[in-house]
């Protein structure tokens, strides 16, 4: 089953929400030291890491591929 653009959307928004509310809530909770934004760098390389392995392990699965894939990878 595939979704319309708009739900597609909708998908690939509330996944960049959650990773810019994460990379937010990093860089409080996290000082920035040297004038560098390590919590952000940080986020971005676990967030990175993690979407290799959900792909990896979930490539071939029905939800990853009708809606995982626009929030997790794309969002």
């Amino acid at each position: 089953m595939k979704f319309g653009m708009g739900l597609q959307l909708v998908l690939v928004a509330t996944g960049g929400a959650v990773g810019a509310a994460l990379r937010y809530l990093a860089g409080v909770l996290i000082p920035v030291g040297f004038g560098f934004p390590w919590a952000t760098l940080a986020v971005n390389v676990i967030g990175c890491f993690s979407i290799g392995l959900i792909v990896g392990y979930f490539e071939n699965e029905l939800w990853y591929q009708n809606w995982g894939r626009y929030l997790i990878v794309i969002g």
